[in-house]
């Protein structure tokens, strides 16, 4: 099952969860621990909840940070077979020279998703805020409606602990 980014009333697709959950372990392995860098936004809320537009000038920053520390990783063909072995519908291609450009397409999504969600809260004060999910769970309707238990679904999100609701998908 593919796994999406949503902001806004846009969707785009990121790839499987294998792909998505080697985007996430880089940022931890890569760039927080080795920088001594916590990333709330990125490995935490990204990751396992959602991002609000008032955050999302931070999650810019943290994003041109994260890009400029994987630049200068080189993508390592070993390691990335490794991790997601087996796994159908990866689309990372991992004869990319560096982390950052096996991960470009990444980075180029959250931007157009977040200025989506800016663009949807100007012109119609509502909005999706940037969740990534499973295609078939279609988050963006979900977060801060009513479930049939009249319990926020938000709520759920913001509870969440251990693997994110995508994973594995």
């Amino acid at each position: 099952m593919t796994v999406s980014v949503y902001g806004g009333i846009l969707m785009l697709e990121l790839g499987s969860s294998g792909d998505v959950e080697y985007f996430f372990r880089c940022v931890n392995y890569f760039v927080e621990i080795p920088k001594k860098t916590l990333l709330p936004l990125v490995t935490d809320r990204l990751y396992k909840r959602y991002v609000v537009w008032e955050d999302f000038a931070e999650l810019r920053e943290n994003f041109v940070f994260i890009e400029s520390v994987l630049k200068n990783i080189e993508t390592s063909l070993d390691d990335f077979e490794g991790y997601i072995s087996g796994e159908k519908g990866r689309r990372l291609n991992p004869t990319k020279p560096t982390l950052a450009l096996l991960f470009a397409d990444y980075f180029s999504a959250f931007e157009d998703c977040m200025k989506t969600a800016e663009s949807t809260k100007e012109n119609f004060v509502t909005y999706i805020p940037l969740i990534v999910g499973r295609d078939i769970v279609a988050p963006k309707f979900a977060v801060g409606k009513n479930d049939p238990k009249n319990e926020k679904i938000r709520e759920r999100y913001d509870a969440l602990e251990g693997n994110p609701l995508w994973w594995g998908a």
